[in-house]
């Protein structure tokens, strides 16, 4: 697999690291864990898909539902967090303390 180009590199500084990594079978990924990793996680949304295009109307219309529901639920709270906090503008008070969950004695202004 040294014929895949940018990949000479890659194995002149794992064979340098790993003196067994010739032995090895070569693969196309440089990092083949984090490709199959990258695979797995692209696998979810499209089982989502497929599921919910296999859904029938009524359960697709209570899906639908409550997905809005969800997010009118999400906007409300982040409208009342906004509404809280407007003597705070972006983690500082108007006298340019810091506020909030990061808020040290020794920050820099």
């Amino acid at each position: 697999m040294d014929w895949l180009p940018g990949r000479d590199r890659y194995i002149d500084a794992l064979a340098l690291i790993e003196q067994d990594h010739l032995k090895r079978t070569p693969t196309l990924s440089i990092f083949p864990l984090k490709t199959e990793s990258a695979w797995l996680t692209l696998l979810i949304p499209v089982i989502v898909f497929v599921a919910t295009r296999r859904l029938a109307y009524p359960h697709l219309y209570r899906l639908i539902l409550l997905v809005l529901i969800i997010a009118g639920v999400q906007a409300a709270l982040g409208l009342m967090q906004f509404g809280q906090g407007s003597r705070h503008l972006h983690g500082r008070s108007r006298d340019c303390h810091r506020v909030g969950a990061g808020a040290r004695s020794f920050h820099i202004h």
